[in-house]
């Protein structure tokens, strides 16, 4: 079985460092502007956990943010 990966990539304000641990807890938002009630990055870690894929974050703040998902092997 191979693993099929995903990678989202973001040219955005990036994560700050002291931020990026948090980004997955529930109904946590990046800034009181945000648009959305915190569960998304929460549900696709939890939903990914439940199959054995991973989600990984790669970030630099002012730059890049990219979201690297893995399911697999399948």
């Amino acid at each position: 079985g191979d693993a099929v990966t995903l990678s989202v990539l973001d040219f955005g304000p990036g994560i700050k460092a002291d931020l990026k641990d948090k980004i997955y807890t529930m109904f946590y938002r990046g800034h009181e502007t945000s648009g959305g009630n915190g569960l998304g990055l929460y549900l696709v870690q939890n939903a990914l956990l439940k199959i054995n894929g991973t989600i990984v974050v790669e970030t630099a703040e002012g730059s890049f943010t990219r979201f690297v998902i893995t399911l697999g092997p399948i």
